[in-house]
């Protein structure tokens, strides 16, 4: 006689560990998230400031305190708008009230007449902003960028160039090129060739030191002494001749 089978009705349990699970899922999407958003923050700021802003023109108020040089009207970059805190006499109260102002941030350049790279203007002192298409800053050399409106441009023993003929911006373009070209050549003799001969005379100073404290020993270098010697005329020659001719280029 055959016995009756006997089922158990099955339970409904959960997987042990199930919760860790999500909460590891939601701590990788906010990992995630986070590294997005520091990339995206990392692009905007280094497009800012890698990407040239434009250079606007200001206009002050007359009168304005905030003139540069007793001039109202100049030439920069905006840097940033900021709010700032001032605090101005209550003469009912008696008291400083706190009153916010804005202020702008220019990057005005031209640090060998100015004496200063960036300006603080007052919101209330500016009266117009424009962005003239005939505003140019100069990347130079020495004193840093320079702004301003070209009036001319001279070549050699040429006649300067009026900036409103047809033929300014040409020879302009060309004299870009040319610069460009000489400091491409600046920095092949300064950082390759006189970097490696000051590398190799750096050698051999040490080298004669050491030589020099063991001849004071008594031992006899004499010999190593006059090669070291023979080894560092021709490269100081040649230092000086690479000098020579990246000051030239400099001049030009």
């Amino acid at each position: 006689m055959a016995s009756p089978l006997h089922r158990s009705r099955p339970r409904l349990t959960s997987a042990q560990g199930e919760p860790f699970v999500w909460l590891t899922g939601m701590g990788l999407v906010v990992g995630l998230v986070m590294i997005f958003l520091l990339l995206g923050l990392v692009l905007v700021k280094g497009t800012a400031a890698f990407w040239p802003r434009k250079v606007v023109e200001i206009q002050l108020v007359p009168g304005s305190p905030d003139a540069l040089q007793d001039s109202f009207t100049f030439g920069g970059e905006v840097v940033k708008v900021q709010q700032k805190t001032t605090r101005r006499l209550d003469p009912e109260a008696g008291q400083p009230d706190p009153e916010p102002d804005m202020e702008w941030q220019l990057f005005v350049g031209n640090k060998d007449v100015y004496g200063l790279a960036f300006k603080y203007v007052d919101a209330d002192q500016i009266d117009s902003i424009s962005q003239p298409a005939d505003v140019f800053r100069i990347d130079r050399m020495e004193y840093g960028p320079a702004v301003g409106r070209p009036v001319s441009v001279a070549r050699g023993g040429a006649s300067p160039i009026p900036a409103a003929a047809s033929e300014f911006q040409p020879t302009l373009d060309q004299l870009i090129r040319e610069a460009a070209e000489r400091r491409e050549t600046i920095q092949e003799i300064e950082k390759v060739e006189i970097g490696a001969i000051n590398r190799q005379l750096e050698e051999l100073r040490l080298r004669q030191s050491e030589l020099e404290q063991a001849r004071d020993e008594g031992r006899e270098v004499s010999a190593e002494l006059d090669r070291i010697q023979s080894r560092r005329e021709p490269m100081e020659t040649r230092y000086s001749e690479l000098a020579a001719r990246a000051r030239e280029l400099r001049a030009r």
